[in-house]
């Protein structure tokens, strides 16, 4: 498995914050229930996979800079 930096994983994650509002603005303004379902998926998808991403982030930076990390476990 390839590492990711700190640059690569904020941009996944700002692409990934981007993408779900653009999923709930169709959302919102979508009245047909097929198309509602759809994006409610993608919306879901999305969230966990951002979810994922800045979990992987976290981990990184707790690893690079621990100090601001001390006194919270933040893995709950």
């Amino acid at each position: 498995m390839i590492m990711m930096n700190e640059q690569e994983l904020e941009l996944q994650l700002s692409q990934y914050n981007k993408k779900l509002n653009l999923y709930d603005t169709i959302y919102r303004k979508t009245p047909i229930p097929f198309i509602r379902n759809s994006v409610a998926k993608k919306i879901i998808r999305v969230r966990d996979r951002r979810d994922k991403c800045f979990k992987d982030l976290r981990t990184l930076i707790r690893e690079k800079h621990p100090e601001q990390f001390i006194g919270y476990n933040y893995d709950k």
